[in-house]
């Protein structure tokens, strides 16, 4: 009786893993920054669709693409840069429908203070699903 708990945990904990060779629809990337071309390249409501290494290299400080490359296969997924300056509340959600095809969107929330800020978001996504900004 004592080791059924544990037992059940663990059975647990491996059917929330995702399957092996699975790729997730979405995933926020952390991101040191990103270049000041991406300011003038991208915005809010039209990102930066990045599909190559070499793309994000334009777009991403060197710290940041040595784990790029380890994290994205981008023969299966590709990169969005949201970058704009705007409110210090502004809001980026994003909503996934998983409905075949698989449909991400995008909400953006402007901020009712007038700071200006730099924001920058870099989401993972699998090149499979289309998604919009709303």
């Amino acid at each position: 009786m004592v080791f059924l708990l544990p037992l059940l945990l663990l059975v647990l904990m491996l059917n929330a893993q995702p399957q092996a060779g699975v790729l997730p629809p979405i995933a926020r990337m952390d991101v040191t920054g990103v270049q000041a071309r991406a300011f003038e390249a991208a915005s809010v409501r039209r990102p930066l669709v990045i599909s190559s290494a070499q793309e994000a290299a334009i777009y991403l400080p060197a710290q940041d693409l040595a784990r790029l490359s380890q994290e994205v296969d981008f023969s299966q997924q590709v990169l969005l840069v949201f970058a704009w300056r705007g409110s210090g509340q502004d809001r980026l959600e994003y909503q996934v429908h998983s409905s075949p095809p698989g449909v991400l969107a995008f909400f953006f929330s402007p901020g009712r203070t007038r700071d200006l800020r730099e924001h920058q978001q870099v989401f993972v996504l699998r090149s499979d699903w289309a998604w919009s900004v709303r």
